[in-house]
């Protein structure tokens, strides 16, 4: 008879000291700091771009809408009486 295989992660001993931080914690702050803005720049220019183009896109609508409707001032189609 075949026995299933039993595995377990062998313990690891954590080391006495924990290795120390290298000596420049405010440079790399300052780094992380530039580029979360940077994601923060570039999510509000897509957010703004697509704003943008929703609202385009609404007005396009909303222009045809009217022009189907036949409300629009250029008498391509007469309003309904």
């Amino acid at each position: 008879m075949i026995y299933p295989q039993v595995w377990w992660p062998t313990p690891v001993r954590s080391p006495r000291r924990l290795p120390r931080l290298p000596k420049e914690p405010v440079p790399l702050l300052v780094e992380v700091l530039l580029q979360r803005l940077g994601w923060l720049l570039l999510a509000t220019a897509a957010v703004s771009l697509v704003a943008a183009l929703a609202k385009w896109v609404w007005l396009g609508a909303l222009t045809g809408l009217g022009l189907m409707l036949g409300r629009s001032h250029w008498g391509w189609m007469p309003a309904p009486r």
